[in-house]
């Protein structure tokens, strides 16, 4: 244990490692949620057939504009669903094509490819992964180079 805090080197190192441990989680949970529990949905191409003007939780305009997007599922049936794929300005223009995968399980579950949601997942997925495996790094080098002071000075 002398060798964590008696230099401080030591102390950097663990105190960045520390800090690591949160956003390593925020991008491990991004991850789960929009990548890794979505793997077996299917892909389908979709038109965007309405965008409305989205509301907030009491009712009024908010100010963002969301798509109504149909498509044919895999098992035939047509489907019309509203993803929370709000944008402000509108990111989707009636009769536009999207390129999406859904939940077979639920249809109307989905999300656009590249749209608002996946762009949100992955920017958090590897800026926090990114600065947090960076911390990491720092800090096991940091711990190294507290060890190698500590034995010198033993």
């Amino acid at each position: 244990m002398r060798w964590f805090f008696g230099s401080g080197f030591g102390i950097l190192g663990s105190i960045l490692v520390v800090l690591a441990i949160p956003l390593l989680a925020i991008a491990g949970a991004f991850y789960f949620f929009f990548d890794y529990s979505t793997r077996d949905w299917v892909p389908a191409t979709g038109t965007v057939v309405e965008v409305y003007m989205g509301t907030d939780a009491e009712g009024n305009a908010s100010g963002t504009y969301c798509p109504e997007i149909e498509f044919t599922s895999a098992a035939g049936e047509d489907v019309k669903a509203n993803p929370t794929e709000c944008s402000s300005p509108a990111a989707y223009a009636s009769g536009d094509v999207v390129e999406l995968k859904y939940n077979p399980a639920n249809p109307r579950d989905l999300q656009i490819k590249g749209g608002a949601t996946q762009s949100m997942a992955r920017t958090f997925e590897y800026g926090a992964g990114g600065i947090g495996a960076l911390l990491v790094g720092g800090g096991l080098a940091a711990l190294l180079v507290g060890a190698v002071v500590v034995a010198r000075r033993a």
